[in-house]
């Protein structure tokens, strides 16, 4: 009951921090892209903005083949109408267009953070899955006013991105004072459409190896997502979705008209199209719904709810059953913006995936298994005892786990215990703290209780307590419980 009640505190605290208007970026320090202003410390788009109509739409669409795993283009998918078959493992792509059962409910596993894309305490959103699932672009914004476009990378779709030395690396740094805000990429690597300020930026390249192209600004709004073979742009101007097209790669937009068939009167955020451009997922005040459309070259219509999602800018790969998109303002990120992931089911009710753990160690929520015993003079002894019972000195890898440990008794104000938190060097410049898990070591809000001393050789490693982390030497001090932890990963 306990850990129930944790896990739905949880949730509770982080569908309550989305903002259920059309802008859900803080503005803590007042600025706010162009064409957006800050209202009780959130970006919200401002009204009007209305934008010329009538374009043509008729692009080629079978141009460019779909770069989604096992889908082919739109234009070319077979007649064969799809069929909802709900039994488990019997789903079938009957008319070829890459999306499974669209007759099927959308049903969501657990959300979960994907930590190994932070890079330290900065915002990142707006996820964006190639056509290789191993790889997801974000959007991030440091406190130093950087920002742009990343890349990371994952070895396997069971694995975890950032393993393997494969560190994510900036593919878009904004060309302005401008922070990026959004951003939307093609399956296939090649096109890139960035919000810059209040301006929509769209840059090319030949291959996913080489560097982009110059930008080019190609409309004002905000919230852009782009079609797999990227001839249509859908994006927020006003409360409204409008859509751009072009016949070929490479040519100009023509002029933008309405997107959504829909007379709704919530604002209109984060639209998100799916590979085949068929379906179109937007937040409609604080629901996150589906339009659909039978050809690319028409608006979307039969605007459908979706089941509640605790935050915004869905992006989905069907190939691998995961939808990745961001929540702001939640302890169990390291920053206010941060991005998770959860599993889509549409061939009945995802299934459980609550951590199964050794008799040794107990599951604490969704976090992972967990076990604190033995009293040890030094970092060695206590990371093997953890090993003795097949776990790993624990992590504290947001303020969110620090929580939940205290809430299950793990971490107290009574007493310190060991941590896997060790650092080769103090010297200065070169302090990199890393821990025994498969997770990286983000520096975010309160993790440290007391930092190391620069150039305090002897305090290499770290206990903590339910305020966060101390510094204490490795070898020596206190003898201490060993906080042991083995890490959960969901994996479908």
């Amino acid at each position: 009951m306990r850990i129930a009640a944790l896990v739905l505190s949880v949730l509770s605290l982080i569908a309550c921090s989305v903002d259920p208007d059309d802008a859900q970026f803080l503005c803590s320090d007042g600025r706010c892209p162009a064409g957006q202003t800050c209202l009780a410390g959130v970006c919200r788009d401002e009204p009007g903005g209305e934008v010329d109509a009538d374009v043509d739409g008729g692009a080629d669409d079978a141009a460019i083949e779909d770069a989604t795993t096992d889908a082919p283009d739109a234009d070319d998918a077979g007649s064969a109408s799809e069929v909802c078959t709900p039994t488990p493992g019997s789903a079938v792509d009957e008319d070829g267009d890459g999306a499974i059962d669209e007759g099927c409910d959308w049903r969501f596993g657990s959300p979960h953070p994907v930590l190994d894309v932070d890079l330290g305490e900065v915002d990142h959103w707006s996820p964006a899955v190639a056509a290789d699932p191993n790889r997801l672009y974000y959007a991030y914004s440091d406190r130093g006013g950087r920002s742009g476009v990343y890349l990371a990378q994952r070895t396997a779709t069971e694995a975890r991105f950032a393993l393997g030395g494969l560190e994510p690396q900036r593919v878009f740094e904004s060309p302005t004072d401008e922070l990026v805000y959004t951003f939307a990429i093609t399956p296939d690597e090649l096109v890139l459409v960035v919000q810059v300020g209040g301006e929509l930026m769209l840059t090319e390249r030949s291959s996913p190896e080489v560097a982009f192209e110059d930008a080019r600004t190609i409309a004002s709004g905000t919230h852009p997502t782009i079609r797999a073979d990227g001839l249509e742009v859908v994006f927020v101007s006003g409360t409204q979705l409008r859509r751009i097209v072009r016949a070929s790669r490479g040519a100009e937009f023509g002029v933008a008209s309405l997107a959504v068939s829909d007379s709704s009167p919530e604002a209109a955020s984060f639209p998100r199209m799916t590979p085949d451009g068929r379906a179109l997922l937007f937040s409609s005040g604080a629901s996150v719904v589906l339009a659909t459309r039978g050809t690319t070259d028409v608006p979307f219509g039969d605007v459908t709810g979706l089941p509640p999602v605790s935050g915004h800018s869905l992006s989905v790969s069907f190939a691998t059953r995961e939808i990745f998109f961001s929540v702001p303002a939640s302890d169990r990120s390291p920053s206010s913006q941060g991005v998770w992931r959860m599993e889509l089911c549409r061939d009945g009710p995802c299934p459980s995936r609550t951590p199964v753990c050794p008799e040794e160690l107990e599951a604490v929520g969704e976090l992972g298994c967990y076990a604190s015993g033995g009293m040890h003079p030094t970092f060695g002894a206590a990371t093997d005892f953890c090993e003795g019972i097949r776990a790993s000195l624990a992590s504290l890898n947001s303020l969110g786990e620090r929580q939940a440990l205290v809430d299950a008794g793990y971490l107290s104000t009574v007493g310190r215990v060991w941590t896997g938190a060790v650092t080769e060097t103090l010297a200065a410049g070169r302090v990199l703290y890393t821990w025994p898990t498969d997770e990286p070591f983000v520096e975010y809000r309160g993790l440290w209780q007391m930092r190391p001393a620069e150039g305090d050789v002897a305090s290499r490693c770290a206990e903590a307590d339910d305020r966060g982390l101390v510094a204490r030497s490795c070898t020596g001090g206190t003898t201490i419980p060993a906080l042991c932890e083995r890490v959960f990963w969901p994996t479908w």
